[in-house]
């Protein structure tokens, strides 16, 4: 008999958005795991099988009735590791590969909403693909897998786990206490008056790639922009991510001249330890509104962002999508919460050396946009990793890689001068700037100065009449 248990409010809302969604796989999540080294591959099928038994929230479907929306435990069945041979094949194919393979949609339903493949690379190369979908894990549960996972290789004994459902009972019986009006009374005037009208300043999708996915480019900071941004980390005081984040508020403010942003970004939900080994949808979605004057510097800027995610890491507990729900009874559910602009950070990953197996673990970002734009930091050994993930009718795909190097040339000029306005920062990248002014080279001809702009748009006409 399969245990029946309510839904989490997160999960609600996640439920509700898949489904008013177009898109099946809007919401699938990817990481590979690889093994540099002799792999015993029937001791990592024994060890996915021991780790998705532990996590029980691993093992669910979800169904709907005239009560709600429900979550089902399935018993532990037997794991399928196909084995992919790919020994051929070029690491820009065995990404590719992988991303169509998580890009396989889910049935909700039946289940179950997990999938693995091993990828042969080489002879001592081993690529594990984890695939799920985005109701049963999150950014932060995906480290707890991951060591969950390597512990089961070694044969460490598993610690006993409060149920991940035990939060989800838990949850919804204190939203029916009534006990959280402080909580309710943060999170609506933080959505309240938000905005989701806007458009992003590049040109159209005349040449889109991808067709029927969305776009991603993934860019790497620089090691100059990494070392002003390390210098910046302690002269201002602020982790690499707060610096990141109020960059990016006063960047799209100069190219957009916008005096209000909201950006949307992750937090982890956590606020009960009982918790803090158990995979599961935890993660909650707040909203920076930084103060964003037309005299802001990045010192200012960051001292904003800074009040704003304290604030939020406060009630992070309470579902803010709950207040969203009060506050717009009619909010496309397909677009979750508050604006269609994101910008989070990506749990560290660090890897594992398990006698002579060295393991290492990536998340790879799937070509599937929920907001218009999303920007994921991420961390990966000395650098840091910036995806920017767009909505295919918001942009093109050279459009968003020039986003990305604008940015970064921003960045490094506010890194550089953080008590300088950054309405004076240029707003063209350096090389596009150049790029005009070669394009503008040749003949100089005097301007007539002495006539008004009427007149030389009639001469134009006389000369060309027929021009559109």
């Amino acid at each position: 008999m399969q245990q029946k248990h309510p839904v989490s409010i997160d999960q609600e809302a996640q439920w509700l958005a898949h489904k008013a969604s177009a898109d099946p796989s809007i919401y699938n999540l990817l990481w590979c795991i690889r093994f540099v080294g002799p792999l015993d591959r029937n001791a990592l099928t024994t060890a996915i099988q021991r780790t998705v038994e532990r996590q029980s929230a691993l093992r669910v479907t979800f169904e709907a009735d005239v009560e709600g929306i429900w979550q089902r435990i399935f018993e532990p069945c037997s794991i399928d590791l196909p084995i992919q041979s790919m020994r051929s094949k070029s690491e820009a194919q065995i990404r590719q590969w992988a991303l169509e393979f998580g890009d396989e949609p889910y049935d909700l339903t039946s289940g179950p909403l997990y999938r693995f493949c091993l990828i042969g690379a080489g002879e001592n190369d081993q690529r594990l693909l984890c695939a799920f979908h985005h109701l049963i894990i999150d950014g932060g549960s995906w480290n707890i897998f991951f060591h969950d996972l390597v512990d089961a290789m070694e044969h460490k004994p598993a610690p006993p786990l409060t149920d991940y459902f035990v939060r989800c009972r838990e949850q919804r019986q204190s939203i029916a206490s009534g006990n959280y009006a402080q909580a309710l009374e943060f999170w609506e005037r933080r959505a309240g008056g938000s905005t989701a009208s806007w458009r992003l300043p590049f040109s159209g999708t005349a040449e889109a790639e991808l067709k029927g996915k969305d776009l991603v480019h993934r860019r790497a900071l620089s090691s100059e922009t990494s070392a002003l941004l390390k210098a910046s980390c302690e002269s201002l005081g602020a982790s690499p991510f707060r610096i990141l984040l109020a960059a990016f508020i006063g960047y799209f403010r100069n190219i957009r001249g916008c005096s209000e942003l909201g950006v949307s970004t992750t937090l982890k939900g956590r606020a009960d330890p009982r918790f803090d080994s158990v995979v599961g949808y935890f993660v909650n979605n707040g909203l920076v509104r930084a103060d964003n004057p037309a005299d802001s510097t990045l010192r200012h800027l960051l001292k904003s962002a800074c009040q704003e995610l304290d604030d939020l890491v406060r009630f992070e507990w309470f579902p803010s999508t709950l207040a969203i729900r009060n506050l717009r009874r009619e909010h496309d559910a397909s677009q979750l919460p508050f604006t269609p602009i994101s910008f989070v950070w990506s749990p560290h990953l660090t890897g594992r050396q398990s006698g002579h197996l060295k393991i290492t673990h990536e998340r790879l970002i799937l070509p599937r946009a929920d907001r218009d734009l999303s920007i994921r930091v991420e961390r990966i050994d000395d650098e840091m990793i910036l995806s920017w993930v767009a909505r295919e009718d918001s942009i093109e795909t050279a459009s968003l890689a020039r986003a990305a190097a604008s940015y970064e040339e921003s960045l490094s000029l506010m890194l550089s001068q953080p008590d300088q306005n950054i309405s004076e920062l240029p707003r063209m990248a350096r090389k596009e700037l150049m790029a005009v002014l070669a394009a503008g080279q040749g003949e100089a001809r005097d301007f007539p100065l002495s006539r008004r702009i009427e007149a030389l748009f009639a001469d134009q006409v006389q000369v060309r009449p027929h021009q559109p």
